[in-house]
């Protein structure tokens, strides 16, 4: 096995071992949820390349841990959207933006409060759904950080 192909396994195992992530879903949405997180995992790991093995774990640890705060926070938001008060719901998305700008870095824009509440409202649209808000949270961060795009030019 590849140095890459280690990691990439580990960086997998950061997202499975935490059942934190996915605690406050039916199994739909947190099987949802966790596919999200395992693939983002591997992306994140196939970044480092050919680095030496401890040295592309040390690249990706801080951005993994920021994936899992990333879903840790979506886990919160979907699993209570109906239980959360409007001023809950936002400070919840404005932790998901925040560490998804630690993940992704630059590559995530910043919004502005009117753009923010814009994409939160359209977002919990689906709030009726989990499986269906999980898909619009985490379709949203992959578009704006342009993941999906990076994914199709690889």
């Amino acid at each position: 096995m590849s140095d890459l192909e280690k990691r990439r396994k580990r960086a997998v195992e950061y997202i499975l071992e935490n059942e934190a992530l996915t605690s406050d879903h039916d199994n739909a949405a947190a099987l949802k949820l966790n596919e999200w997180g395992i693939r983002l995992a591997a992306f994140l790991a196939d970044e480092t390349g050919e680095m030496k093995h401890d040295k592309g774990l040390e690249h990706i640890g801080e951005r993994i841990r920021s994936l899992r705060r990333v879903m840790r926070n979506i886990n919160r938001l979907c699993g209570r959207v109906n239980r959360l008060d409007e001023n809950a719901r936002r400070d919840r998305f404005e932790l998901i933006l925040k560490h998804a700008r630690e993940l992704y870095g630059t590559r995530f824009p910043d919004f502005s409060d009117e753009e923010k509440e814009r994409i939160l409202q359209r977002i919990l649209k689906q709030r009726d759904d989990p499986v269906d808000l999980v898909d619009a949270l985490t379709a949203f961060i992959d578009e704006a950080a342009g993941v999906e795009e990076d994914k199709s030019n690889a």
